[in-house]
């Protein structure tokens, strides 16, 4: 697919040479006769900018300067640009145009070119903004340039790099105190753009992994905060043990090119969760119990206790009764503990066997004579846990 092209030309015609002002030129520009220091690109997303800022540096009055920049989809999904302005000293213009809204697929990319022709001994600044669909809100970029004979102040050549834009955190370190284990803990801070340039924020991560942020409200990465600008930022502390957390939540930051980071003490105690049933309760399983045994012979059904509360459930016993009356067979227990101390969840087994002594004879649970019954004494603060059984005694041979 052909590239589309959008033409910035800047021109500049220096006409006087009083009102003079000192400025600061950023490197990075093509033909701007300085070095380029550290790699002027900025990664918004899917979306590379390249240059992040344009310095025209100095330029003969009434000639004109050209520059370019390269705005690149580096993800699979398609960008769409909404619209591009220009704004600031007219001695920037735009030269040539896209149609607005453009599509870049990805892997694609637009040309901006740039032109300026200053008319004074002056600085001249501008920005150009682009609004694409990975942006929450447009992104400026930086242009500036003079007109020969202005009076400029290039600093110090081995360390005139971009500005590290600075972000304000406040409070300026967290702490979280007691937070249950199956909970998670907040916590707003207020971040503050107190420098004069843009800042984006590429990325927020916690160490250890317990430390983090809550994706969304004020701050959606990549997020751009302008200068003056307040966001709050939502911290978030989600322990997995109990036990005491220290760390760091750290924003990688861009100023025009220039990486810097934000860096947050954190700190928070894991806490064992509190309850919500305050008991241990026992649940057995099969419920009721039902053996089958053949006339002289015995078989046995394992059961199993559970305690689905949320506090230890300490089984002090467990037994069977029989029924007296009808005489089928006899219940007993096989192996199995009989007491036990159950955490949440925890389970135990124990076997209930059957001795079938009579033929095609049937035991029926009876609880108002507590006959054929098995029992789980416990400390629920219930009476003991009951489960009715019964058993069938077939005669040998029997299918």
């Amino acid at each position: 697919m052909h590239n589309p092209r959008l033409t910035l030309l800047v021109a500049f015609v220096a006409t006087a040479c009083q009102g003079l002002e000192p400025i600061t030129l950023k490197k990075g520009g093509k033909d701007s006769g300085m070095d380029s220091g550290a790699p002027n690109v900025v990664q918004l997303g899917d979306l590379r900018i390249e240059p992040a800022t344009v310095a025209f540096g100095i330029v003969p009055l009434n000639d004109t300067a050209s520059d370019s920049i390269v705005l690149s989809n580096t993800g699979s999904d398609e960008l769409i640009f909404r619209q591009s302005t220009l704004e600031g000293d007219s001695q920037f213009a735009v030269t040539s145009a896209t149609s607005f809204p453009a599509q870049l697929a990805g892997g694609e990319e637009i040309i901006f070119e740039l032109s300026f022709t200053p008319d004074a001994a002056e600085s001249y600044s501008a920005g150009l903004s682009v609004d694409v669909t990975v942006l929450d809100e447009p992104y400026v970029i930086e242009v500036t340039g003079a007109g020969e004979g202005a009076d400029i102040d290039t600093g110090d050549t081995d360390t005139d790099d971009p500005p590290v834009g600075e972000l304000a955190a406040e409070p300026s370190s967290v702490d979280f105190g007691e937070v249950p284990t199956n909970r998670a803990g907040s916590v707003e801070v207020m971040i503050t753009n107190t420098h004069t340039d843009n800042i984006l924020i590429q990325q927020v991560v916690g160490n250890p992994s317990e430390f983090g942020y809550q994706p969304g409200g004020d701050i959606t990465l990549p997020q751009v905060i302008a200068p003056g600008e307040s966001r709050m930022l939502e911290l978030t502390f989600d322990p997995v043990s109990e036990t005491a957390y220290s760390g760091d939540v750290t924003l990688s930051l861009d100023v025009s090119g220039t990486a810097g980071t934000l860096v947050i003490p954190v700190q928070g105690t894991g806490v064992e969760p509190p309850c919500e049933i305050c008991a241990p309760i026992v649940s057995v399983s099969p419920n009721p119990i039902s053996v089958t045994a053949v006339l002289g012979c015995n078989e046995s059904e394992t059961v199993s206790i559970t305690n689905v509360g949320d506090q230890d459930l300490e089984i002090t016993d467990i037994t069977v009764t029989n029924d007296s009356l009808i005489a089928c067979g006899t219940f007993s227990l096989g192996n199995g503990a009989t007491s036990a101390t159950l955490s949440p969840g925890a389970s135990t087994t124990i076997d209930v066997v059957f001795d079938a002594t009579a033929p095609l004879c049937t035991e029926r649970p009876n609880l108002a004579r507590d006959a054929n019954i098995f029992h789980v004494e416990n400390n629920s603060g219930q009476p003991d846990y009951t489960v009715e059984m019964s058993a069938f005694a077939l005669c040998p041979g029997s299918p």
